[in-house]
């Protein structure tokens, strides 16, 4: 079997090649497709914008997982302790803000992730050393949850 008919029969090619002229229609059939995660071929073909690598999603995981290990069992507390530095204008450490993200899990304690970096950034604006970048962290917590809009809103606010 030629190599052009065993690819022919491998990604469901409908009219191979005769005389010269190409057949009508895309060069796959879909309904003949027998591998959807072929690379090699434009039916099974996934691109991404960006690869899990480069999104550290992994890595962010690990991190929260390691932030629940810490705090087993006080998650609620921790997020009830950091509703009230809102409350009460205490101090909002950079330290107490990563370990905020990381414990977050739902869309309401995103909103109060959002109130503790806006927070975050009105009482270290004027600190020109260790300033944290909240927005990859941020990024990948609202990915996660499926808070698109939210994590552009935030992005574009000054």
């Amino acid at each position: 079997m030629s190599l052009l008919a065993s690819g022919a029969r491998h990604h469901g090619l409908r009219g191979l090649l005769t005389s010269g002229a190409r057949a009508r229609g895309p060069p796959w059939d879909a309904d003949k497709h027998t591998t959807p995660s072929c690379w090699s071929c434009a039916a099974g073909a996934r691109r991404h914008l960006l690869t899990d690598d480069v999104l550290r999603l992994r890595e962010f995981q690990q991190r929260k997982i390691a932030a629940a290990c810490l705090i087993y069992g006080k998650r609620d507390s921790y997020m009830a302790l950091m509703e009230e530095k809102l409350a009460n204008h205490q101090l909002i450490l950079t330290e107490d803000l990563k370990t905020a993200v990381h414990l977050c899990q739902t869309p309401v304690d995103a909103q109060l992730i959002i109130k503790l970096i806006y927070r975050y950034h009105a009482e270290n604006s004027n600190l020109l050393l260790g300033d944290f970048k909240f927005g990859p962290l941020v990024c990948r917590l609202f990915y996660e949850l499926g808070m698109a809009k939210e994590a552009v809103q935030l992005l574009m606010d000054r």
